[in-house]
């Protein structure tokens, strides 16, 4: 293919739900809330200049935060997930002879290795819970569940590697097995997933569910705003600040919705099993993108001919591997379960109609 269609879009084919936070308490699950509050810290930002005796110093902000109670000892985080069948990831292609190629390498890859190992790395990013992001630091223990129609998959303390694949424990392996049956379509089968973290201690401790970014410029004094489930709306919220009754509410710390992870966050953690696009040994895992972009790293690291746009062109050309997988073959699977927009419009379309205007002038 000298290049790929001007209409080319995949739908997302690894399907997760958010995952609100719990707090294990003597008295069994509470919901944990996101509250927002006022704080006084202090500005610490970098001065060239000397900072002069009587230089305001007070960093005053509204955030919000989200805590245990008092007498928690761990949290639970919970969140569903399951997969589109890969040959119905094509969404939309305005180049019908693509959709056969693209059907074609499909059909070549569905019991490979490849696919396996794609699946492999998947189970482990699950089972190690990666998805949990910073909350794995205040794990003494983190147990993982893995559930499916009422029958427990998968039970086991969380897997240690986060940067490694290989070396597959019997639990991912099985796994592994059930998310290939439903990639290929042979299952419909959903996954109910548990991560369940122990402090080793008791105490009120802060939690880090997903930030939101808001657009635009964000209120004078605003620091941080945290995602949230069942949110209170805007007219509930003006009602609580204006209100003057202060037994009905405490106006200075409002209870703004449920603590959550974003689907898309636990998706980025899931995918995050791009060690192909370096031709090294044990290379970091970046998530799966088209131009292997990295908001840690700040940097692209698949580029020309090395992402997905170049080695979509050549998917006519790749094979199973013999004894050797595939890396090439396993990324294109990859991307193509975590679908997205892949169009490429004519680069000398622009001046045709140029030249044809001009011509007909």
């Amino acid at each position: 293919m000298t290049k790929l269609p001007e209409v080319l879009s995949f739908q997302r084919g690894v399907l997760c739900t958010d995952a609100p936070f719990w707090a294990i308490t003597p008295e069994g699950e509470r919901f944990i809330p996101v509250v927002r509050h006022g704080i006084r810290g202090t500005i610490n930002v970098q001065e060239r200049k000397r900072v002069d005796k009587g230089t305001e110093i007070a960093n005053v902000q509204i955030t919000e935060s989200a805590k245990t109670p008092p007498n928690a000892t761990g949290i639970v985080v919970r969140f569903s997930m399951g997969f589109v069948p890969l040959d119905e990831t094509l969404f939309a292609t305005s180049d019908m002879a693509f959709r056969q190629h693209f059907l074609d390498f499909v059909e070549r890859f569905r019991d490979s290795g490849e696919l396996e190992e794609v699946c492999h790395r998947y189970a482990r990013n699950v089972l190690n819970g990666r998805w949990l992001w910073r909350n794995r630091i205040l794990a003494q223990v983190i147990r993982i569940t893995v559930a499916s129609k009422g029958q427990t998959l998968v039970e086991t303390k969380a897997v240690p590697e986060l940067k490694r694949f290989g070396d597959y424990t019997e639990s991912e392996r099985k796994l592994a097995l059930a998310f290939a049956e439903a990639i290929r379509g042979l299952s419909s089968q959903r996954f109910e997933i548990e991560g369940r973290i122990e402090f080793g201690f008791q105490g009120a401790v802060e939690v880090f569910p997903s930030q939101n970014y808001p657009g635009g410029k964000k209120p004078d004094g605003f620091a941080r705003p945290l995602y949230k489930l069942n949110m209170i709306g805007r007219r509930e919220l003006g009602n609580i600040l204006n209100s003057a009754d202060v037994a009905h509410y405490r106006a200075d710390m409002i209870e703004m919705g449920t603590a959550a992870l974003r689907d898309q966050k636990i998706g980025n953690a899931i995918r995050t099993i791009d060690t192909w696009y370096r031709d090294e040994p044990d290379p970091d895992p970046i998530p799966v993108e088209p131009n292997g972009a990295s908001l840690k790293d700040n940097d692209f690291y698949r580029k020309g001919a090395n992402s997905a746009f170049e080695i979509m062109r050549r998917m006519d050309a790749l094979q199973p591997g013999n004894g050797t997988l595939n890396p090439e073959a396993m990324f294109l699977l990859a991307i193509f379960l975590r679908g997205g927009v892949f169009s490429e419009k004519d680069k000398d379309s622009g001046k045709n109609k140029a030249k044809k205007k001009e011509a007909a002038g």
